[in-house]
């Protein structure tokens, strides 16, 4: 209505009842209108410790793993207290990522439904990667192999008025008509470990020495696994390789006897061992265990009489009988002279003779002559009246063998079991007087045998 200031004061409320006349007022009045300018405000985002958070498997295909949908990340919120949201009718929010942790991983984002994936890349508030809240914009992250903790990114709330989706953008100082919000919020990729297989299984010793009882201890399995397991079975199983399980056991990760070896009889046992983790996954591994004899870290000695020999084999240097420890065996004629050697390269020395120019060695080292056809040797080397000997003239880890006579030495150099004279190998040399005793020996500590 019209007011002619007669009564009242500009600024004070006065009534206005009496209208017309002489009255201040007028007696019609009309309504005025006051334009709003309609202007930007920030979009808001206040987590109030909520989780935003979804689930990755361990070790997964980048060729099907489809992340989470950008729109789908307010929903991941537990407790769901949160504010993200805009006073803007219409507006379309997403977010702008300022940091993410890629130090065990790659976070990727894709605005094409998942077709193509892009690194997120090294980001800041100077440099925020902006993802919308439109149906193809996807966020995933891809864990280094192997890797199953949890990692992170952080965010603020983006009302898309400034930037483009899959772009970069600024976050400059926070305003009432800023396009991002005030606060921040986490988001967590966590990883869902997958059991792996375990990666390795070794035994900490593959000997055992020949006649130690029943029980005795060959050594400890070891699993090597990427996961962190808290428990391990190994057990003996069938395939290749396992041809002796029978002669061993294993307790709790003990690998033990389960008889008495010798080394005569088998000096190479297998067994096929498996290792399964907590989870039921499993490797399998092939052992190769050695019988030892401990005689055999130096030479010992013994005698040969009528056709015998007397060997101290428990290496007291007295004679104790077979009951005792010592062996005794019959092995050629009464007028044969013994040689001994490693006749097979398995470190144990064996026995033979020689008879008038023909060595028979006991090659299968079971200390009983078995024929050719049985395993031994027998080959003419020298004529009789020759005194034979023996050694490593090579270094290859077998003995091979020679005679002597009148101060010559002969020795079969190339290992075949027959003289072929010096243009054929072997070696002819002269070393002493026609009465002396030939003797050998590795003098110098090379691998090679040496005579005297």
């Amino acid at each position: 209505m019209a007011w002619d200031q007669f009564t009242g004061e500009a600024g004070t409320k006065v009534p206005t009842t009496i209208r017309g006349g002489s009255s201040a007022f007028s007696l019609k009045s009309e309504n005025a209108f006051v334009p709003v300018e309609n202007t930007q405000d920030a979009p808001r985002l206040i987590d109030r410790g909520a989780n935003f958070h979804f689930s990755v498997p361990e070790d997964p295909n980048p060729a099907t793993l489809e992340g989470i949908a950008v729109s789908a990340i307010p929903g991941t919120a537990s407790p769901s207290n949160y504010t993200f949201s805009d006073v803007d009718p219409g507006t379309e929010l997403g977010i702008a990522i300022v940091e993410v942790d890629d130090t065990n991983g790659t976070w990727q984002f894709s605005i094409d439904g998942g077709t193509s994936w892009s690194n997120i890349g090294p980001v800041s508030q100077s440099s925020a990667r902006l993802l919308s809240f439109a149906p193809n914009t996807r966020l995933r992250f891809l864990p280094k192999p192997n890797y199953d903790k949890d990692t992170y990114l952080w965010f603020f709330a983006w009302d898309q008025t400034q930037g483009v989706n899959g772009g970069t953008a600024p976050i400059p100082a926070w305003s009432g008509t800023s396009a991002f919000s005030q606060g921040k919020a986490k988001l967590r990729a966590i990883v869902d470990p997958v059991n792996d297989p375990p990666t390795d299984l070794i035994l900490t010793e593959r000997t055992i020495e020949e006649f130690k009882p029943i029980g005795t201890r060959v050594g400890f399995l070891v699993g090597k696994d990427v996961d962190t397991v808290t428990n391990y079975h190994y057990s003996l199983v069938g395939g290749e390789g396992s041809e002796d399980n029978q002669y061993f056991k294993i307790i709790s990760n003990g690998v033990t006897t389960n008889a008495v070896f010798e080394v005569r009889v088998k000096s190479m046992y297998s067994i096929r061992v498996r290792l399964t983790d907590n989870g039921g996954a499993y490797i399998e591994r092939v052992f190769k265990i050695a019988v030892t004899n401990p005689a055999t870290r130096s030479d010992t000695f013994g005698v040969y009489r009528d056709g015998a020999f007397y060997l101290d084999a428990n290496r007291n240097r007295a004679w104790n009988g077979t009951t005792g420890g010592d062996a005794i065996f019959g092995f050629g004629l009464p007028t044969d002279i013994p040689i001994t050697g490693d006749w097979n390269g398995d470190t144990l020395t064996d026995i033979g003779v020689y008879r008038n120019g023909i060595f028979y060695l006991d090659a299968n080292g079971n200390r009983t002559w078995d024929g050719i056809n049985g395993g031994d040797l027998t080959f003419r080397f020298g004529i009789a009246g020759d005194r034979p000997i023996s050694g490593d003239w090579t270094g290859d880890g077998y003995d091979d063998i020679g005679v002597w006579r009148n101060g010559i030495f002969y020795l079969d150099l190339n290992a075949n079991h027959q003289w072929d004279g010096t243009e054929g190998g072997d070696v002819r040399f002269g070393f002493g007087g026609v009465a002396d005793t030939p003797i050998t020996g590795d003098w110098n500590g090379d691998g090679k045998t040496e005579v005297g």
